[in-house]
This record gives structure tokens, sequence and C-alpha cells, in this order.
């Protein structure tokens, strides 16, 4: 089977290269880049040709020392010499520093990630190998209906520069129709319903991820998410018990043998017997083995994860966590795992659970099982689980507040007498537009 890339680049960019080579990988696609598959005794040039042969497409990473080196010209143009139309996509330059290309690399379109940081860089990348149109998700504003005004400065199209504040640069000349305003013009409407729909019985999703910055409503959804499971859903009654970690206020502190710990208390160790025989096993405690009410101390599952070598203490992580996750099958509860301020977990705890916890999610047979992570960094779904998730990204309270003063200015109550609440419609506007200021300015010079 055919790999989907081959990382052409330059040494002088290898880290941007590894960088690639890792957002791809972990999004389900397989890449060949030389500092990982070209191993010491192998033949370069004989490697290369065969990586260029059996590769879909070919990613240059493009900077100045890419262009002026002589050596990576043969790489791009075999992949030019395949599709010189372009219509296959074969050659795909990533820009990654400032340079001026010329000649045939010139008329190729690039990935540009020049000046952004890593987030956005990484949307950028995924979205730019995706072969198919770019059409946006919600209808473009229609631009007939505004008349520009010239300030001396004009607004940055993708946000506001620090510190200024904001002035109607519009005059509507005509009211824009009802019927094209979105439908999920709410007060996190549409995030509410995805929580609502993970905790139904026969919703084929298990993971919610949200992400968003500070001030974007994350933890209000979190609680949301927390309430709604103690309440129970409309059908069949179905009660989750909640197992919560806040990692901003406890995130170095905890680790993966507290998370296991918390799990077991709350659910009772009685239910926890496959993961207490794997414990005593690699605690070489007896006693521990066939006693169903036997309390787990936290201690004890900190010694059993922790092992001299690397490989010992993934043998033993793995194989804990897959007797854990056999006991979450079987146990007669509906579980809602909750990770609120994702970034704030240590290293360890996040390569847990993005390389096994919720792969063990998506997997297994857990009709009854959910997760839900909030966080302004959040895992990135790939092939192992990605099927099995819902990612949502929100827009920020911040810049819906400063847009506020402008909107109550305006006669909205007439357009839209639904909204009791300003400041978290704007909110919604602000999460559709994708913080686009035309678009924003747009409907609320709409108005009158």
């Amino acid at each position: 089977m055919k790999s989907h890339f081959f990382i052409s680049y330059n040494q002088v960019d290898r880290s941007w290269a590894e960088w690639v080579a890792w957002q791809l990988e972990q999004s389900g696609y397989k890449t060949v880049i030389q500092a990982w598959d070209f191993r010491p005794g192998s033949n370069f040039v004989l490697e290369m040709d065969k990586a260029t042969k059996e590769v879909e497409r070919i990613i240059v990473v493009l900077s100045q020392d890419y262009l002026d080196a002589s050596f990576t010209h043969t790489e791009w143009t075999a992949a030019l010499a395949q599709d010189p139309e372009g219509k296959r996509g074969t050659l795909l330059p990533v820009r990654v520093r400032e340079c001026e290309s010329k000649g045939l690399m010139a008329q190729v379109i690039f990935i540009d990630l020049v000046g952004l940081e890593e987030e956005p860089a990484r949307k950028r990348l995924l979205d730019g190998v995706h072969r198919g149109r770019a059409k946006p998700p919600i209808p473009p504003y229609y631009p007939g209906a505004l008349q520009h005004s010239s300030p001396e400065q004009p607004l940055f199209p993708g946000g506001l520069p620090p510190g200024q504040t904001l002035s109607p640069l519009v005059t509507p000349q005509a009211s824009r129709s009802k019927s094209n305003i979105p439908a999920d013009f709410a007060d996190y409407d549409c995030q509410r319903q995805a929580i609502i729909a993970l905790l139904e019985p026969d919703c084929k999703k298990r993971i919610l991820i949200v992400r968003g910055d500070s001030g974007t409503g994350k933890t209000k959804q979190f609680q949301y998410c927390f309430e709604y499971c103690r309440e129970g859903t409309l059908e069949g009654d179905i009660y989750y018990k909640c197992i919560v970690f806040a990692f901003k206020e406890w995130g170095k502190a905890t680790s993966v043998a507290d998370i296991m710990f918390r799990c077991g208390n709350v659910l009772g160790w009685e239910n926890m017997r496959h993961f207490k025989e794997r414990l005593a096993r690699w605690l070489n405690h007896r006693q521990m083995q066939g006693q169903d009410n036997l309390q787990v101390e936290r201690n004890q599952i900190n010694t059993a994860l922790t092992a001299k070598k690397l490989t010992d203490r993934e043998e033993r992580r793995a194989d804990l966590t897959g007797a854990w996750f056999t006991d979450l099958r079987t146990v007669n509860h509906s579980v809602l795992f909750a990770f609120d301020d994702y970034e704030e977990a240590t290293e360890d705890v996040r390569r847990w659970i993005e390389s096994q916890f919720l792969v063990q999610v998506a997997h297994g047979n857990h009709r009854l099982l959910r997760v839900f992570i909030a966080g302004e960094q959040v895992p990135t779904p790939n092939i192992e689980w990605g099927h099995c998730c819902i990612s949502q990204q929100l827009s920020g309270i911040t810049d819906a507040q400063n847009w506020l003063p402008m909107f109550e200015q305006k006669d909205w109550r007439h357009r839209f007498p639904d909204v009791t609440d300003p400041l978290s419609f704007l909110v919604a506007v602000c999460q559709i537009y994708k913080g686009h200021p035309s678009s924003i300015m747009g409907l609320i010079g709409s108005l009158n």
C-alpha cells in the first residue's frame, strides 16, 4: 500500500519537516521522511528513488534554503512531471519561511504557515492537504449591502490589532433577510445539542472534544454536561456516573494512577476484578487476588506502573489499561469521563489519554461509556479514534464583548425577538463567522 506523502526538505528545515510529518500521521496519513525512514546502512539514492515512486504525493518544505539547494530539484521536479497540470495535487509546497519562488515552482499554489501559531498552522496544514473544495460551512455575507468607509488604518481582516477599539466602518444600504441568518444563532444551542446527543444510549459517537481560547465558554459547556448527566436523559432515564478531572486546579499532581484510582473509587472496587488481578500480578501481591471488596490504594497503582526500563513501563501501562477497560465494559452503570483545562495536564497523562485511553474508548464494546474533553489545547482526532469523536471550536466571549456596545445601539430586538442574552448571541455569531470582523460587522451593520 502506498504512503500518502513523501516529505522533501533541506536539512536546515528538518524540525519543520518532522513537525509536518507528525501532524499528518496523527491525522491518519502515512508519510515517508528521511529523518525517520532512511536508516544507517541503507543506500540513500535507492531509498530516495523508492520513496518518490511509491508515494501518492510529495510535500515540499518550502524555504529559501530549499530553493537554493541543487539536490532538492530532482525530488520536486519528479512530482511535477507526474502531474504537470496539478490536477492530482502531486506536488504540494508548504511554505515555512519567507522565500521567493521562481520558474515552475512559482506556478504551484502553496500552503502558507509563515507567521502562524501552532494550532492555526496545524489546521491550515490539514485543511490544505485535503483534496476537495474549500467551500465554507455558512453562506458568505452579501457584499452589495455594504458601503465601506476609508479609515486611516484599515482593520486587518484576520482580527483586530491589540488594544484597538471597534468602530462602525460600514453603513447598511439594505436589510439582510432574516432567512439568511444561520439557524444555530442561540445560547450555545449547537454545543448543548451535541452534549445531549452524545449522552443518548444509541449515539455512535463516544467522545466530545471542545476547544476554545480563554473566556470562550468551555467551562460553561463542561458544567452543562455535568448537570445534564446528573438529571438523566429524557429517554430511558439513563444516569451517568461522572469521573471529573479539572486539570487547571491540580493538573501537575494528576497522574495516570490517579485517574485509575478515582475510577475505582467512583464505580466501586468490587466492579474492578480484572484490574485488581493484573495489579496484584505486577505487585506480586497474592492477598489482593480473589478479594472483590479489597480497597486498592493509589500508591499501589503508581508502584505497579513504575519500572526502570521504558519498555517495561509501557508494557505495564498497556496491560493495566486493558484490564481496566475490561471491567468498564461489564460495570452496570453509564460512565462519563470529563477532562477540563486539558492543556494543564502533564505530558505523560496527555500521551496516555491520546495513545491508549481514547483508542480503548473508540474500539471497545462500551455502549454507555462517554468522554468529554475541553481546553485551549485538546487532542487532535486521528485514524484510531477520530471516527468516534465530535470536535467543536468555540469563539471568544472576549471578542463578543468588544462587539456588544455596537450591537446594543441597534434595534436587534426587532430582528431577533427570541434572543434574551445579547452577549451569548454574539458569542454564537463570532463562532459561526470564525471571528472575521468584516462578516460580524456586516451582520450588526444590517440592523436598522
